[in-house]
Formats: structure tokens, C-alpha cells, sequence
């Protein structure tokens, strides 16, 4: 967590699009991972209202792969209406999965 208030003291994580990405690298994360939350009222994220949270965590020495095909794969999904419509409609953990990563099995 040190490293993502590290991170976010830099510069903030949201992205627009009701979207917030914080991150962060370091050797206390041995594989990469994303976590989701969602918050149907919103929280205020550096003046921004966002419903949507993707967690980044990625290993130091993978900072440069992981952390950036994992962030490209997010922007890019955000912006497509229909995607964060449906992960603020569902409740279903699995089919949060399925949005997030359709290839997943």
C-alpha cells in the first residue's frame, strides 16, 4: 500500500471516465495483480467523482511489462461506455470477471 500512496502523491490515478487506477510497484508483490472495486454513490478521487477502481500491483522488476500492458489494457476498455455500464449494473462477482477479462476461464 506504501507504494501506492507513493504513487498517488506524484500525480493522481484517475483517469477520467469516473475511472481511478492507482498503482504501484515493489518488491512486496511477487506477481502481478488487479483488484476491482466499484462505488455506486462515487468517492471523490483528487476532485474527481469515481465509481470505478482498478488496484495495480506489480514486482519492481517487472515495472516496465506488466504494469504497463496492464494499465494500456484498463485505458483502453474504459472509454467504451457499454464496458463501465456493465460492471456498475452487475453484482455478480463472476460475470465482473468476464467483463473485465473475457478470455479469462
Amino acid at each position: 500500500m506504501k507504494a501506492v500512496y507513493t504513487r498517488e502523491a506524484e500525480i493522481s490515478t484517475s483517469l477520467g471516465y469516473q475511472v481511478a487506477v492507482p498503482h504501484g510497484k515493489t518488491n512486496a508483490v511477487k506477481k502481478p495483480f488487479i483488484c476491482f472495486a466499484k462505488s455506486l454513490k462515487g468517492i471523490y478521487w483528487n476532485k474527481q467523482l469515481v465509481h470505478l477502481i482498478f488496484l495495480i500491483g506489480v514486482p519492481e522488476a517487472e515495472k516496465g511489462n506488466s504494469y504497463l500492458t496492464i494499465l494500456a489494457n484498463i485505458a483502453r476498455r474504459i472509454i467504451d461506455d457499454q464496458f463501465r455500464q456493465h460492471l456498475l449494473t452487475t453484482d455478480d462477482k463472476k460475470k465482473v470477471i468476464e467483463i473485465i477479462d473475457p478470455t479469462d476461464d
